[in-house]
């Protein structure tokens, strides 16, 4: 019986059928992460030495710090300028509703004057004729019947004191014709002129009111980019930073974490 058994043992012994069923995230080498395990913890005793254990063990421990490699993996692929020190972007969106009420009051007035004048004139001529015809006759009879009484007065009388009177009764008849003609013509002429003026003058006025009540939505976004080196930190310092950080290597840390679960750290 073995005094000890190692990970390289165990490994050649089970022909490295104990990492098959180990799973590393995208972007993790799973051979160059075995081969590692093996360079570091090759000479150290497992603190499980049972082949058929580890077959189920190393699966689970990859299962368990997954979540850790993939962010370790993620980060060191992160793009970036290693010598900005300030790398910031901000979206705002403002969102906000607006309400409210206005109301008026309008009064005006207006007056005006308005001033014309106007002239004109006119001239016509007039030619006309007439003729008149005029044709008539007249009869005319008078009876004229006389007596001759004979009266004495019988009291003396202001009115009356002749001492008779006669009466006559007579008759007269004529006849007449008569006929004139008249004609004429006549021609004349008119001018005239014409001048006159007007004002007129108005006034008015007017006057109103209004009210009016308003809601807005209103919704506003805002991008911002700042970005460079602010001054804080030199730039010799961050590219020391730089190289330190790419001096981190994931395979040796994934190895470290394995010989602190499985290996017994100690060199006999």
């Amino acid at each position: 019986m073995l005094s000890k058994l190692t990970l390289i043992g165990l490994h050649k012994y089970s022909d490295g059928s104990i990492w098959d069923d180990l799973q590393f995230p995208d972007g993790i080498n799973k051979e160059i992460a075995v081969n590692e395990i093996l360079r570091q913890c090759s000479e150290f005793s497992l603190l499980y030495p049972d082949m058929e254990y580890l077959k189920s063990a190393i699966p689970a421990w990859g299962r368990k710090w997954y979540f850790t490699f993939n962010k370790w993996i993620t980060v060191i692929n992160t793009e970036y300028e290693p010598l900005w020190n300030l790398d910031v972007h901000i979206d705002i969106t403002d969102d906000g509703n607006k309400s409210g009420d206005k109301s008026g009051t309008t009064q005006g007035s207006t007056q005006g004057t308005v001033t014309g004048s106007t002239q004109g004139s006119t001239q016509g001529s007039t030619q006309g004729s007439t003729t008149e015809e005029t044709t008539g006759s007249t009869s005319a009879s008078t009876d004229l019947d006389a007596t001759n009484v004979h009266q004495n007065a019988a009291y003396d009388s202001d009115e009356f004191k002749n001492a008779e009177k006669d009466v006559r009764d007579e008759s007269t008849s004529s006849t007449g014709s008569s006929s004139q003609t008249v004609t004429g013509s006549s021609t004349g002429s008119s001018t005239g002129s014409s001048t006159g003026s007007s004002t007129e003058t108005s006034t008015g006025s007017s006057s109103g009111s209004s009210s009016e009540e308003w809601t807005e939505a209103d919704t506003n976004d805002h991008t911002e980019y700042r970005r460079g080196n602010q001054g804080i930190t030199q730039s010799q310092q961050m590219l020391m930073s730089e190289i330190d950080v790419r001096t981190w290597n994931i395979y040796s840390h994934i190895a470290d974490i394995f010989a602190n679960e499985f290996c017994i750290t100690l060199y006999i």
